[in-house]
């Protein structure tokens, strides 16, 4: 491994607490008075706040320029960097907040000296659940998206595992050898990586609920950890060393350092970023990765973008959410331009774009200029969660493409997010193949539609009403010939095939759930003509169809 360059950072006065952005070159730094925001090879702050709260941690929010902070007083402040405004969430935590870990765009979790695990939602000025398990407190938290995993590790020298689902416990607590100071979860495997105050990292096996029996002695105890996946590397930082070990924990290099404090580490395009405090001094530490001619075992498989058919003919619908909503869940749909107020789209850019035309002063190009900010900053957003809506539904389509609609559908549970539905949704209502979906597929379909028409969106609701209504059309036929089938003097063969269309009861059973959801009735009382004439006709079709089949 070689150093590349050190860059040194101005504090004013005793750092508290630095974090890496997740996707810029960007990093944050609190002292006792301000929050600085620093880009790399810039040695002026890009912002500097005054924060009169005691910080103990600090993270990056998956919304843009939103900071997540932790204090000693076990409150939660969400830092808006645009707007330069801090609000408090409610229901903070007993004692000093000791981690703050991202689950989604949305979701992320704080752990606390309290021994409370709390799950926080951006959408909700408050924790949407807490869980007290350990006895002491929180060292370290880390999810897994694709899984719905989150792990916690504790002073009290416990790894527990949770399903984010339900937030129940996938086992039952895993026996450290002492407290659990850092956690690392390897990305498609069950391969977990701890250290503690020992001087060991020790390698773990989530599945089967034991430890691999890999260890690894160091000469101090591993201040931070990180893992490279392109060469299968896990690097660590000690006091006076910096160690790279392959996934078995055979040790592969080691780096002497004269550095003290470890706050984050992050891997980019092979080069390794260190955050290190001296006191007043934030230092960057920044090398390139190589392995002095020792060989790394190669299980990495080059995973190539997913061929997405259909391209041609789908198109992502055009709803991007604003990164944070003052709206409440129990949103009553009574004013009459909501479906216009929770949805950004071109259109109110280009209405920025042509107030530009018209203006001429020159008091005036100073606003000019502020739209065009604003602009830009939308286009950033917009980028953003196109991406990442592209990157969550490629092997949604490859799984859609293969006929395997039941992993399909896991895929997005996994996914956490509505409008990725909505997307599926659009790929089989333009399906060139027309292939007919099964009973079993609509069920798992119909169950995550009725999570849509509770969304406080009004475009997701229409989408999930429609949504209804085309997996009705898909199914009636089919459930009406059962019904008629299932009245006929039946022999042998028709009642093994009737075992086999169970589905369609429960489909029955669905409809009929959906029917006499509260909402729907909700819904028939709003002043969009549109929703209600919508709401309306599936309800009366559908009510009829189940009357009929009485």
């Amino acid at each position: 491994m070689k150093q590349n360059t050190i860059y040194d950072y101005q504090n004013e006065s005793q750092i508290i607490c630095c974090k890496f952005s997740l996707n810029q070159n960007q990093f944050i730094s609190v002292n006792e008075k301000n929050i600085f925001l620093w880009s790399e090879q810039v040695y002026q702050p890009l912002m500097t706040l005054s924060n009169s709260a005691k910080v103990s941690c600090i993270q990056f929010s998956q919304q843009n320029n939103l900071i997540l902070e932790g204090t000693q007083q076990g409150k939660i402040l969400i830092l808006n960097l645009e707007q330069q405004i801090q609000q408090e969430i409610k229901s903070s935590h007993k004692d000093v907040i000791t981690n703050l870990t991202n689950y989604d765009i949305n979701t992320y979790l704080s752990g606390s000296q309290d021994s409370v695990i709390m799950i926080h939602d951006l959408r909700q000025n408050g924790p949407i659940a807490q869980i007290k398990q350990h006895k002491q407190q929180i060292n370290d938290i880390v999810t897994d998206l694709d899984t719905f995993r989150f792990i916690c590790g504790s002073q009290d020298a416990t790894i527990s595992v949770w399903d984010f689902r339900n937030y129940s416990q996938y086992q039952a607590l895993l026996e450290h050898q002492d407290s659990v100071n850092n956690l690392l979860m390897i990305k498609n495997t069950n391969t977990l990586f701890t250290s503690g105050d020992k001087f060991t990292i020790q390698s773990w096996d989530i599945n089967k609920q034991t430890q691999k029996n890999r260890i690894s002695l160091t000469q101090q105890p591993i201040q931070k950890m990180a893992f490279d996946y392109q060469q299968d590397i896990l690097i660590c930082t000690q006091q006076n060393n910096l160690d790279i070990f392959n996934t078995e924990l055979l040790q592969l290099n080691t780096m002497q350092m004269d550095w003290q404090r470890i706050k984050d580490i992050k891997i980019e395009d092979d080069i390794v970023k260190i955050l290190e405090d001296r006191g007043e001094i934030l230092k960057l530490h920044k090398f390139q990765l190589e392995l002095n001619g020792l060989q790394v075992e190669d299980n990495y498989t080059d995973i190539k973008d997913i061929e997405i058919p259909f391209s041609q003919q789908m198109q992502f619908d055009q709803c991007f959410y604003p990164s944070q909503s003052k709206e409440n869940f129990d949103q009553s749909y009574e004013q009459e331009d909501q479906i216009s107020d929770d949805i950004i789209t071109t259109q109110k850019l280009s209405l920025k774009f042509s107030q530009l035309i018209q203006t001429k002063s020159n008091k005036d190009k100073y606003i000019q200029l502020e739209i065009i900010q604003e602009i830009s900053n939308d286009h950033s957003k917009i980028k953003m969660i196109l991406n990442d809506r592209i990157q969550k539904l490629k092997p949604i389509i490859k799984l859609y493409s293969q006929n395997d609609m039941k992993q399909c559908i896991q895929q997005i549970n996994r996914c956490n997010d509505n409008s990725v539905l909505i997307d599926l949704f659009a790929l089989l209502k333009l399906d060139p193949a027309q292939r007919k979906i099964q009973a079993e597929d609509i069920i798992l379909l119909l169950e995550n539609v009725i999570i849509i028409l509770n969304s406080k969106y009004t475009y997701q609701v229409i989408k999930g009403l429609e949504f209804i209504k085309f997996c009705f059309y898909q199914i009636k036929d089919n459930i009406l010939s059962y019904k008629t089938a299932k009245k006929q003097p039946q022999n042998k063969a028709q009642d093994k095939n009737q075992i086999r269309q169970k589905s369609y009861d429960t489909l029955i059973l669905q409809f009929d759930k959906i029917m006499k959801l509260p909402k729907l009735n909700k819904l028939l009382q709003v002043k969009d003509t549109n929703l209600v004439n919508l709401t309306s006709q599936i309800k009366n079709e559908i009510s009829q169809f189940l009357n009929k089949l009485e």
